[in-house]
């Protein structure tokens, strides 16, 4: 077995190595101390290939970052866009059917704190009493084919629907 390398002072991200701790097996081990202050036992691989960085605090963080992309998060903007998504690509939504089942796409990016900024971009926050509309019905959900409408101009803008009468479904 070679001898553990020596990391007593390196810093890892935000790890700084304070001494050598008992190996478990053959793996050398080192405690650290993150910048938060929270002190762990991390493997001499883990730190040298840049696998732990952190005591943890760094990924909870990201994931932070972001579920609260652009502060959007619960805004009726990301809603509508939520609700969009949800109709054109999942088979399981109630609507999917009249929209992702005959081809109506969802054309913004996948994160929705970006779409959300986009959409707010290109089309304004949303109006009270308004709710996000395509502009061509038979058009997909994307940049130049959405508006903030009332129910009226919504029901003036819906297509024709026809009901296959044996199986129930809206074609």
């Amino acid at each position: 077995m070679r001898p553990a390398i020596d990391l007593r002072g390196q810093q890892f991200g935000r790890l700084t190595v304070l001494e050598r701790a008992p190996p478990e097996g053959r793996n050398a081990r080192w405690r650290v101390r993150c910048e938060c202050g929270d002190e762990r036992t991390v493997r001499s691989f883990s730190l040298r290939s840049g696998e732990t960085r952190s005591c943890g605090c760094l990924q909870a963080e990201l994931v932070a970052e972001r579920s609260t992309t652009h502060g959007l998060h619960g805004t009726p903007e990301y809603h509508a866009l939520w609700s969009a998504r949800r109709r054109c690509t999942n088979p399981a939504a109630p609507d999917y059917a009249r929209y992702g089942g005959r081809g109506i796409g969802y054309r913004f990016p996948a994160d929705y704190g970006d779409a959300t900024a986009l959409l707010i971009e290109t089309i304004g926050l949303r109006p009270a009493g308004l709710t996000l509309d395509r502009i061509d019905n038979d058009g997909h959900y994307e940049v130049g084919n959405l508006r903030w409408a009332t129910r009226s101009q919504q029901e003036h803008n819906k297509r024709q629907q026809a009901r296959d009468w044996e199986t129930g479904q809206w074609l």
